[in-house]
């Protein structure tokens, strides 16, 4: 399975080639000009001083600043002070891009008050209430609900068994907030969005109503990646697309979790497929299998793609290889026993065209400022506008 580096950079250039001869040749049979929306969603989650610029924001959709948080009296406010500038800088974009959305993802890992906010239906009121501001305040075409997770156990979140219900009535509620935004201002459709950023995984859509809940968002940003990360049993394709003949777990993989969200009745063009910017790492690693799927002494951390594709130079010694039946590549460090899962251009190649077969709603990626060059959204640049 594994292919030496000398190998990769010439079938890397030759793909890349390739596929921006066809993505060129796509968006000018299709009649695409540069001021025209693609035909899929590119939705790019942007944190902190994120650099994104003209040429970035021409080849996404939307930009999800991340995060507003709500405090413990129900009021929205960012962790970081430097966040309104942020957003200023990113909804200014908009003047090169005119189809280009910008909004707030409010929550994220560790956010908590969403069960407090969801409660009642004065909660729900006042919540919306707040939606409503931070959109006027900001200049924002909508806002995006990362909850994570209702009705389970967080790093120390409120949760209530009742927030399965709730969840699905505080969308509702900034949804009829949003349409009557819309009609007083007079926006056209689609007016202001609602997202979600959402986990992929059974034991979420058990604590959802997911069959009902969709009918009041634009889409859902499907968080189809971190399957192995601290805390598991072993190393993995954190990110894969299919089933390695190597795991013995077959719920873990994007396929399988978009699978579970159209079961629900979710229409596949509000299935946005997340995608990872980032690798998770390992240590320790037993020598076996190149260290896919293998017992290991400590998790590693995470890297930006950026950084894991200078470790494919000679002299770090590490080994690049790709898992023919995920979908996915990996980086095995022999000697040092590190294991690295990651996304890559050629990974993105295979999930851009697994879109556009089911004819799902587009691609997602966590984070921006993970992908330093451009190297990664320039892959679905081509393969999918």
């Amino acid at each position: 399975m594994g292919m030496k580096k000398t190998h990769i950079v010439l079938i890397g250039v030759f793909a890349a080639v390739l596929f921006v001869m066809v993505g060129c040749e796509f968006t000018r049979m299709a009649g695409f000009s540069a001021k025209e929306p693609p035909p899929y969603r590119i939705v790019g989650y942007a944190s902190g001083p994120a650099d994104v610029n003209v040429n970035d924001a021409d080849r996404l959709t939307h930009i999800i600043y991340a995060f507003a948080r709500i405090d413990e009296h129900g009021e929205l406010y960012f962790p970081d002070p430097d966040g309104p500038a942020y957003i200023k800088r990113l909804v200014q974009l908009k003047s090169e891009t005119p189809y280009l959305k910008v909004l707030v993802s409010i929550g994220g890992w560790g956010a908590d008050h969403f069960s407090d906010a969801a409660l009642t239906e004065r909660s729900r009121s006042e919540f919306a209430e707040q939606v409503e501001e931070l959109i006027n305040a900001h200049s924002l075409d909508g806002v995006d609900i990362d909850w994570e997770y209702p009705g389970q156990p967080g790093p120390g979140i409120v949760y209530r068994e009742e927030d399965k219900v709730n969840f699905t009535r505080l969308l509702k509620a900034i949804r009829d907030r949003l349409d009557e935004m819309g009609e007083a201002k007079g926006r056209k459709f689609p007016g202001y969005l609602l997202t979600i950023a959402a986990s992929d995984s059974k034991k979420y859509l058990e604590n959802t109503e997911m069959d009902t809940l969709h009918h009041f968002v634009d889409h859902i940003n499907l968080m189809s990646y971190d399957f192995y990360t601290e805390g598991s049993e072993t190393t993995g394709h954190h990110t894969g697309l299919n089933k390695s003949v190597a795991s013995i777990d077959a719920e873990r993989t994007t396929q399988a979790g978009i699978e579970r969200y159209l079961a629900t009745g979710v229409p596949p063009e509000k299935v946005v497929m997340g995608v990872a910017f980032y690798g998770r790492s390992w240590e320790g690693v037993e020598d076996k299998n190149n260290g896919l799927y293998q017992k290991y002494e400590s998790f590693k951390g995470a890297f930006g793609y950026g950084h894991i594709a200078d470790l494919l130079a000679e002299e770090h010694g590490f080994e690049r290889h790709w898992d023919e039946e995920a979908k996915a590549p990996y980086l095995w460090h022999p000697d040092s026993t590190i294991f690295i899962s990651y996304e890559d251009p050629e990974s993105l190649i295979y999930k851009s065209t697994f879109v556009r077969e089911h004819e799902l709603g587009g691609i997602m990626y966590w984070e921006h400022r993970h992908d330093q060059d451009g190297a990664l959204l320039d892959v679905l640049h081509q393969m999918l506008k």
